[in-house]
């Protein structure tokens, strides 16, 4: 299960939070397990990985813009 769950209504997603330090980063595996526990339904899956600061996320966003 992921971390927390949250359904936004007005946009019928359901997002699912996951935190990095519990999981890493959702990967491929990791999406496939999500889209099998909840992909059953009418509502649009978001996947979100929390860090817990901004700097991992610099670090990743520097990294894809020199690719």
């Amino acid at each position: 299960m992921p971390d927390v769950i949250l359904y936004l209504e007005s946009k019928n997603w359901l997002c699912l939070i996951e935190a990095v330090t519990s999981h890493g980063p959702i990967d491929s595996k990791r999406y496939l397990e999500l889209q099998e526990l909840f992909g059953e339904a009418d509502y649009e899956l978001v996947f979100i990985t929390a860090f817990p600061d901004s700097k991992p996320i610099d670090i990743v966003s520097l990294s894809s813009k020199d690719e």
